[in-house]
């Protein structure tokens, strides 16, 4: 049975992350960037304003991330209506990060996965392309040189950033890739043509090497979800008569058995695969058509009997488990 849990405002959803506690023993935190802002709870049950130490909250928070793996930098990211907030103690302490002027909308954001070492984010902003930080959140420069299209709806960063510094943004209009951390880019054909692209996600291999992972999936606004197996060169669409409308948010996840199990939500309802994409069967029906699903978080994996956490647009949050 999965258990519905009421935030404490009626406010838009716009992404959910988990923070996981260097200390074994200590509980990990969950955070949800909402219209009202960003909060932060402890079971996903009961919220309150992540952001306490600076005063009364009165932003929106339109993206959130945080540091992957468990280490000492105990790092969100918090993209605003005209910058961005970094903590490095799990929320206690926040910090507004120097952008270039205008302030840019930030959209998605994305982190290293060796950010431990690198401290390198990327940001994806509404009019204002891709922004990059090197020093964990507290200097930001534009870099768009290729970038033709400059509203950036999600980012997607490769698994072997270290050694290929891959990086994908999806585009109102395209998709385009960079190979340099983020510094330059280049445009990707989709057979979707100039669709938004709303969602983007590696395979938790991928690798720009030859003979390693390298599958990538880009969901678009009206043209549904392509798939390519061989690092954005070639996409079929997957998820025919099914995954129809804005496919909204990517998850995918290796299997013990070595798989790839994707979820996606698609025009408010949830679908799963355990065979990289090939079929498609929908989830948590019980709850989606109830009201229209706009992300989904599974800290834990994709394993059958794994928890998981579906947000809602009114932002409102169920506790789930993986069929």
């Amino acid at each position: 049975m999965a258990e519905q849990i009421e935030t404490q405002t009626d406010d838009f959803l716009y992404g959910l992350a988990s923070f996981r506690k260097i200390q074994p023993e200590a509980a990990d935190l969950l955070f949800g960037a909402r219209a009202s802002g960003l909060y932060r709870s402890t079971d996903g049950i009961s919220w309150v304003p992540a952001t306490q130490s600076l005063g009364s909250q009165a932003f929106s928070a339109t993206a959130v991330s945080v540091t992957p793996g468990r280490n000492a930098d105990e790092s969100v990211i918090v993209g605003l209506s005209g910058g961005v907030l970094y903590t490095r103690d799990a929320g206690e302490t926040w910090f507004s990060g120097k952008m270039p002027s205008p302030p840019p909308v930030i959209a998605c954001l994305t982190v290293s996965p060796n950010y431990p070492q690198d401290g390198i984010i990327l940001a994806g902003s509404m009019e204002d392309g891709v922004l990059r930080s090197a020093d964990r959140g507290q200097n930001w420069s534009a870099w768009n040189f290729g970038l033709l299209d400059l509203g950036v709806m999600c980012l997607a960063i490769s698994a072997d950033f270290t050694e290929d510094e891959t990086v994908f943004a999806g585009t109102e209009s395209s998709l385009f890739r960079s190979t340099n951390g983020g510094r330059a880019w280049r445009e990707l054909e989709l057979p979707s043509g100039y669709d938004p692209v709303m969602s983007l996600a590696c395979s938790p291999d991928f690798s720009q090497q030859p003979g390693r992972g390298g599958i990538l999936f880009a969901g678009t606004e009206s043209q549904g979800l392509y798939r390519s197996l061989d690092r954005g060169k070639d996409w079929q669409v997957i998820g025919e008569g099914l995954l129809e409308g804005i496919i909204q948010n990517l998850y995918l996840a290796q299997s013990a058995s070595g798989s790839l199990d994707c979820l996606a939500v698609a025009d408010g309802k949830v679908y799963l695969s355990r065979n990289q994409g090939d079929t498609w069967c929908p989830v948590w029906e019980d709850h989606t058509l109830l009201q229209p699903a706009v992300a989904v978080l599974a800290r834990d994996g994709l394993q059958p009997g794994a928890s998981a956490w579906l947000g809602f647009a009114a932002g409102e949050v169920a506790r789930v488990a993986l069929p």
